[in-house]
């Protein structure tokens, strides 16, 4: 749990009141940091996370929303969620 919270404070912003999420923009440098590739706040990859993920349908993914979408898909694709956190960094047995 520790490295998804390390995520999510790499790529969040916070407001006035000191609320913290991600937005489409700060996913951009999301996908980016866990696929080596450039994308637009519009990518499909993203609007996906928002679309599934985002409960607020308020364009603030939350600390949870993320870690729910990790969870989901380290049940689904183990192995890319590992190279997702390689590219971080992060040693496979974390």
């Amino acid at each position: 749990m520790v490295i998804f919270n390390f995520v999510f404070d790499l790529y969040t912003i916070k407001d006035s009141e000191g609320n913290e999420y991600m937005t489409p923009e700060t996913c951009v440098h999301f996908i980016r940091g866990c696929t080596g590739e450039t994308c637009t706040s519009t990518d499909s990859r993203i609007e996906g996370l928002f679309q599934n993920y985002n409960r607020g349908k308020d364009q603030k993914l939350l600390r949870e929303e993320l870690i729910a979408f990790f969870h989901n898909a380290a049940k689904g694709k183990p192995d890319r969620v590992f190279e997702n956190l390689k590219l971080h960094n992060v040693r496979l047995d974390l």
